[in-house]
This record gives C-alpha cells, structure tokens and sequence, in this order.
C-alpha cells in the first residue's frame, strides 16, 4: 500500500489529541508474537488512523459517543466493534513481521525510497525534524523513527499478503476447486426490473437522453398521475412474474435505459455479500437471504425493484456471458483464505490489555 504526502499530512492533522497522550511511551509493548512486538505507540498511531478510515469511508459512521454507544445488530456498541476489527487487522501486521523474516522477503528499493520521500515531505510541511517529532510525540507518543517503523511494517504486510494470495503470483492463491466452493456459498442469481418512482430521465428532441456539464444523466419529475401509472406497473409486474411470467420480458422492457436488460444479461446478476455497492444494498441484501424461485417486490427509497431468484450456474465465472461478472471472485475468496490463516496467527497474539484497552475508538 503506497501512502501519498496529502495522505499522511492529512491523517496527522485531522486527528489530533490532547497532551495527555505526550506520556505515552513508545517503548511500551502492547502487542507481542513470537519474539515481535509492537510498542504503545504503534498500536495508538494504528487505532487513530484506522478509526479516521472508518470515519472517512462508511457513511453511517460517526464520531460522536452516541455512535459509539449504540448497539448494533450482534447486540454489541459500535466502539467494541470496530475497536476489535483494528486490533484484528493491528494483529495482522505484527504476525506479518515473523512470517517476513521466515519467507527472506526483501522490500525493494522504490518501497524504501517512498518511506524516505513520506518522512521528509511531512518534516518539509512542520519545518525541521524536531518540530515533527515533537508533533508526534504530543500526537502519538513516538518519534520519526518510530513513524518508520510503522510504514515498514505496514510494508512488510502487503510483501506478505502478496507473496501468499497475490492473484497472479501468490504461492497460496485459490485453486480452481477452492474458487468454485467459494463461489457457491457466498454467490446467488437473480433477476430484477427496476422502476424509478419519482423521477424520469430528460430526452432531447433525438430521443437521446440530456447529459448535464458532468457528463451526468438529467431527470424530469414524475406527475401525480405518472407516479400512480408506476405503481400500477410495478404491482401488475410482480403479480405477472410471481405467477409465472418471464421476467426477463420486463428486463428488456423496462430497464434498457438501465443497461439492465436480458439481451446483456441473459442469466441476470450474480451477487455476492462482498459487494453491496454495484446492486445497492437493498437489492443485495433481499438477493442473499430469498429463497431460490422466490419473486419479491421491493420498495426502495428511490426505486421500486421486482426481484426473482434463481439457481446458480455452474463454473458460470468461467463462462460467457457471465464471467464479466466475476472481476473480484479470486480476490474475494483469496482474502477469505488469508483471513482464516492469520486469524489462526492472530489467536497467538499476546495483548497487552492494561495498554490497549487506554485506546478504544471512542477514547482516541
């Protein structure tokens, strides 16, 4: 993972303390694995940083006590588990360190430099080494040479998860049997037709539809009455492809303008928990826990979705016309077979909880 100056400066900034944190030592183990350690301070950069991740990245996470507070749907706060995913990952990176040595991994010379180029960047930005140093120590309780540490670690990480699970190269990379197990339990198809409820696309006098300064599509509001006749669409759909109408038709018919039509997608969407984003997560969601053959009528916010739910195909990642489909299929089940492995590791991991448990994060 190569860091950019914005990157660092940026997470530096965004995420300061109060001086109470200047007494952290950096010498403090508060993780050890088999003749490895991570200091106090290490494990305080990593928490505040990976919190700013969460922070920066998931919508629906926010820094306040009240998120942090509040149960989620395992019963347990938000601090505790995403805390606990940190420490995870933290873990990671320590057993990383051994596994490292053990395979004569080497970092090459443009990783190096790029650590070097980091740390003399954000000391140009402070103005000199000892104004950085004092930054992070009133931030984090260590110095730049700690800091180097911290970007070797993280380095040595990414040489192991390459030298492991790299799609290419990894002497641990899924085989042709792990993928298709992988496949049949983390993957479902299904059919959908989609129907916006509020809004319609803008067409030109051409029939094409109007794009604005962005390149982005424009929309029109839908009438009282054209909200209704979608509605009536919607419900008439449903009850169609419920009582055993081909609602591949209502693809072509309805959703050309989507790109989702049965012509591009005769065997409709493969979808996988590992990605909420490219079906939304509503669709997702009622995909994986639907029964096969089952057809339901789903109401979005902004959409109205009729979703039917078939069989797999087999070795269809193999196969056109579905196999475009399937992108991230060895990546996915790669990080599922590097997590089992180093979650193993992790269970050997001796913390420090006297330490540790001072770094929540609600409390950074």
């Amino acid at each position: 993972m190569k860091r950019t100056v914005s990157f660092v400066i940026a997470l530096l900034m965004t995420f300061s303390c109060l001086a109470f944190f200047a007494s952290c030592s950096s010498g403090k183990i508060a993780m050890e694995y088999e003749g490895y350690s991570f200091s106090e301070g290490m494990y305080l950069y990593w928490m505040k940083n990976w919190k700013g991740y969460y922070v920066q990245n998931y919508s629906d996470v926010v820094d306040s006590e009240e998120f942090w507070q509040a149960l989620n749907g395992a019963g347990v706060t938000n601090a505790a588990y995403i805390t606990e995913q940190i420490e995870t990952r933290i873990k990671y990176y320590l057993v990383a360190q051994k596994l490292f040595d053990e395979y004569g991994l080497k970092l090459d010379q443009d990783t190096l430099d790029s650590i070097d180029e980091d740390i003399d960047s954000a000391v140009e930005y402070y103005g000199s080494k000892g104004a950085f140093n004092d930054y992070l120590r009133e931030e984090y309780g260590i110095n730049i040479s700690t800091l180097k540490t911290i970007y070797t670690a993280e380095e040595k990480y990414t040489a192991v998860y390459d030298h492991l699970y790299n799609n290419t190269s990894g002497v641990k990379t899924a085989t042709p049997a792990e993928l298709e197990a992988y496949y049949r339990e983390y993957y479902v198809r299904v059919k959908y037709v989609m129907f916006f409820k509020d809004v319609k696309y803008a067409y030109d006098e051409d029939g094409n539809i109007i794009t604005d300064s962005s390149g982005r599509y424009t929309f029109e509001d839908l009438t009282e009455e054209e909200k209704q006749e979608v509605v009536e669409t919607v419900n008439s759909v449903y009850e169609d492809v419920k009582n055993g109408g081909d609602i591949g038709i209502y693809m072509s018919e309805y959703n050309t303008e989507f790109g989702y039509n049965e012509s591009d997608y005769p065997n409709g969407f493969y979808i996988s928990a590992d990605d909420y984003v490219t079906h939304t997560a509503l669709v997702t969601s009622a995909a994986l826990e639907m029964d096969i053959g089952e057809v339901r009528l789903i109401d979005g916010d902004a959409c109205y979705y009729v979703l039917q739910k078939f069989d797999l195909i087999d070795n269809a990642y193999a196969a056109t016309p579905d196999s475009n489909q399937f992108s991230y299929l060895l990546s996915y089940c790669n990080n599922e077979k590097f997590s089992i492995e180093f979650n193993g590791y992790a269970d050997d991991v001796i913390t420090y909880t006297d330490i540790t448990s001072q770094y929540t994060v609600n409390k950074v």
